[in-house]
Formats: structure tokens, C-alpha cells, sequence
């Protein structure tokens, strides 16, 4: 005869053995997910050759996490991981504002370091190298791929700033442009401010 004490409601691991029972489905069905990187890119393009050739990128495979075996369960876990990351690991930015030929404003904002913790880069003595992220459509430091990114260039020993564009996090709007899009000459107006 069949034991059905597995699932009793009255047992007591019911629970416990339901997450068990899922988490051991979402395992089987993001490991049949899995699947090996396809690259598409120009065969003429000399650089784009040697890169592929030389790095382990043609060898890499997809392997969603195991709680993402779907766009909407990714978006939450997501959503979730950002809240809990931003609760856990708070910064303190150092704003640097730099104003562009038009008059635009922009910013960067300077993480702290690991061993001082001061924000901008020294000018002179022992300087680290400086890593510039560009944050995507959410236009802020304090976004999760920013914030990951921002957290591991600095365990690897990199000053890092996080580039904000006009109209974004805050900033006035200065000029006539109220948007970064389409204003590719403010990520060169930042990376010169820096480099001078």
C-alpha cells in the first residue's frame, strides 16, 4: 500500500519537506536551461577574432540560477537581491559635480576606499587604478549591477567612480538637454575631467 505520511498536513516537516520538494524541482528544471554561449559577431573584425580566440568566451555556458527558471521569478529575485544588498552594504559617495561646455551638469561619484576611506582620487603620491562605471537605464549608483560591480572592483583594488549623467540621481538641469540619450560627448567630458 502507498504511504501518503509523506505529505500529511498533520506531519511535522510538512513544510519543510514542500520547500525541499521545490527547490529540488527548480534545480532540475535550471539545470535542463542550461546551454552553451552563441556568439554572433563580424569574422572580419580582426580584434573581435583574436579576442574570442585568446579568451575562454566561446567556452562559456548559461546556467540560470536555480530560483530563475523564468522572467518573472528572475524579477523578483532580482528585485529582492537589490533591496537586501542596498540594506546590507550602504555607501557613502563623495559627488563630484562637473559641468559640460554647454552647461550642462554632471557628476561622479566617488566610492570610498576600502583601506582610507576617502572618496576622490588623491592627485599625487600612490594612486590606484581608477575604474569608471556608466550605470544603465536606471541612471544611478544605487542599482544592483552597479552596486555588485562597485563592490568587487574595489575588493580588487581599484578607485572606483560611478559616472551620472544629466538628469539623472538628482541632478539640476543646467541647459537645454534634459536627458543623457543620445549626449555621448558627457561620457567624454567625464572621462577627460578625470584623466586631467
Amino acid at each position: 500500500m502507498l504511504n501518503l505520511s509523506l505529505f500529511d498536513f498533520d506531519s511535522d516537516y510538512f513544510y519543510l519537506k514542500v520547500l525541499i520538494v521545490v527547490i529540488i524541482i527548480f534545480k532540475l528544471i535550471s539545470n535542463k536551461q542550461t546551454s552553451p554561449l552563441t556568439l554572433h559577431y563580424n569574422k572580419h573584425d580582426k580584434l573581435m577574432v583574436d579576442f574570442v580566440q585568446r579568451s575562454k568566451i566561446a567556452q562559456l555556458v548559461y546556467r540560470p540560477f536555480w530560483l530563475c527558471v523564468s522572467p518573472a521569478l528572475q524579477s523578483f529575485v532580482i528585485m529582492f537581491s537589490e533591496m537586501y544588498f542596498k540594506f546590507w552594504h550602504k555607501f557613502e559617495f563623495d559627488r563630484e559635480i562637473v559641468m559640460a561646455d554647454d552647461g550642462g551638469t554632471l557628476a561622479i561619484e566617488w566610492a570610498p576606499d576600502v583601506d582610507t576611506g576617502a572618496g576622490r582620487p588623491p592627485t599625487s603620491g600612490n594612486r590606484k587604478p581608477i575604474l569608471l562605471l556608466a550605470p544603465g537605464l536606471g541612471g544611478s549608483v544605487m542599482n544592483f549591477y552597479t552596486l555588485n560591480l562597485l563592490h568587487q572592483a574595489r575588493k580588487q583594488g581599484f578607485k572606483v567612480g560611478t559616472l551620472v549623467f544629466r538628469g539623472g540621481d538628482n541632478l539640476p538641469i543646467t541647459s537645454g538637454k534634459i536627458s543623457y540619450s543620445g549626449c555621448w560627448g558627457d561620457l567624454k567630458t567625464l572621462i577627460d575631467h578625470v584623466h586631467e
